[in-house]
């Protein structure tokens, strides 16, 4: 698929990066030539340096060429605009633009034709449904799911007190409900390749493949706690993002003649009949929790700040189960969750916009980091899979990379054993899908076409390894 992206900020890039790792073919422009110049250095992709709203100059470059036009830009005005344009002066099939502003999203949804934008992806939004997401799974820890598998790829950080450490993963194996594998092991600085013989030891975090009941014996024996879903969960913040989670976890969508926006609404449809919690909410401003107390009459609205003990006691802040940091502050995301973990919360997520900020964020005790972009990017990346290729997700911190795709006929490893597949270094292909049913190969099996298939690779490895079994895939 030929994807233009207007907007070659930090959300522009990693959406470059993320869709030519997918092999779509990729032009980005950016009026700014410094950025634009950046945006060249960082993604194998072409970069034109030109303003998005000039018909013109997207006439001259070719857009009409394109399947799919995304807009970026930190302007919903210039997002919505370009949008617009290019729907009357081309027939491209997708128009998708980043829209923060609840008025325009809302206008957009209504009246979709008008605007000329066919999808349109708030921020806020998408990241209070990946918070809803982790929640579903326990927040304890980064959850990567496939479309066809009902395996997912987890983590589990080895606690020194648990029955993990020291433990062959050969042996965990035999006493597990349910097969499962653990390809990778973080390790210090370090993310190892893992396999049977290796040695859990405490501090590593070792990532699982495998369904809920392996995943659930491991925290067993790791001394682990996963929250239910009828939890206790502090929310600290009240921006858009605290807001929407506290909604969706305290009240039911409505079944019609509701007066929240239309998207909001949407959302929560679909979130509210996933998981239902007790909630708290607590920010130091007292109009804004006059405000939500008004939008959340089921939930609990303290005007605090979660240090000060005079208003809020340590037991009241101990009882909940789970503890989400959603500020404007990027630091107090991490640091408020921090100190309610230090006095009993056992799970922590925390909302975070800077990249730099994840991996710290989980050294220091942070289960779930979420960055916002990230949640974009991914969200818009899924718009766009509709050929072989279904996710490309890279384990955080490394460059390793989990990929499900489905085998084309044309491949030249269609029933070759998969001992004798002769895969790029440090590669493993994880699962096969096949009729419905999810197969842990040993290497005696082969892959078919039509079967979807589970792997890990180096993301250096990742476009050919793509290529070999979906040779068919541009």
């Amino acid at each position: 698929m030929r994807v233009w992206i207007l907007g070659g900020g930090t959300l522009g890039v990693l959406i470059a990066a993320q869709l030519r790792r997918e092999l779509h073919d990729v032009v980005v422009l950016e009026q700014d030539s410094d950025a634009a110049n950046a945006v060249s250095r960082r993604v194998d992709c072409h970069v034109e340096v030109c303003d998005g709203t000039n018909l013109s100059a997207l006439e001259r470059l070719g857009t009409s060429t394109a399947d799919c036009f995304i807009a970026v830009t930190g302007s919903d005005e210039t997002n919505m605009v370009a949008c617009r344009l290019v729907a009357q002066a081309f027939r491209i099939p997708k128009k998708i633009a980043r829209v923060r502003s609840l008025k325009y999203a809302n206008d957009v949804i209504t009246d979709p034709q008008v605007f000329g934008i066919d999808h349109v992806i708030n921020p806020e939004y998408t990241t209070a449904e990946s918070i809803i997401r982790s929640l579903e799974h326990g927040a304890v820890g980064d959850v990567i799911g496939f479309r066809a598998s009902s395996f997912s790829l987890r983590d589990i950080h080895v606690s020194p007190n648990g029955g993990l450490a020291g433990r062959r993963i050969a042996d965990l194996r035999h006493g597990s409900p349910e097969p499962f594998i653990c390809p990778i092991v973080a390790r210090a600085r370090d993310f190892l390749v893992a396999d049977g013989a290796t040695t859990l030891k405490a501090g590593d975090t070792c990532y699982v493949f495998s369904g809920p009941s392996g995943y659930r014996n491991l925290l067993d024996m790791n001394g682990e706690f996963e929250p239910v879903r009828h939890s206790r969960v502090l929310i600290l913040g009240s921006s858009m993002i605290a807001v929407t989670v506290a909604q969706a976890l305290s009240q039911p969508a409505s079944t019609g003649g509701s007066k929240r926006p239309a998207l909001l609404d949407r959302l929560l449809r679909y979130l509210s009949s996933r998981i239902d919690s007790r909630v708290t909410v607590v920010d130091p401003s007292t109009e804004r929790c006059e405000d939500i107390a008004r939008l959340l009459p089921r939930a609990d609205i303290i005007a605090s700040d979660i240090r000060d003990e005079r208003s809020l006691k340590q037991s009241e802040i101990a009882s909940h189960d789970v503890v989400i940091g959603a500020t404007e502050n990027e630091e107090l995301n991490i640091l408020g969750p921090l100190y309610a973990k230090s006095l009993g919360v056992k799970r922590a997520a925390a909302v975070i916009h800077h990249d730099g900020y994840t991996r710290i964020a989980r050294s220091l005790g942070i289960d779930v980091p979420v960055n916002q972009k990230a949640c974009v990017a991914g969200a818009i990346s899924s718009l766009l899979r509709s050929g072989s290729v279904h996710s490309v997700h890279t384990i955080p911190g490394s460059l390793i990379s989990a990929v499900e795709l489905s085998v084309t006929p044309g491949s030249a490893l269609i029933g070759v054993p998969l001992r004798e597949a002769n895969l790029p270094p440090n590669s493993l292909i994880m699962a096969i899908t096949r009729n419905g049913s999810d197969i842990i190969p040993t290497g005696n099996d082969s892959v078919i076409a039509g079967d979807t298939v589970v792997l890990m690779t180096s993301v250096n490895h990742e476009s050919a390894l793509i290529r070999r079994l979906c040779p068919t895939e541009r």
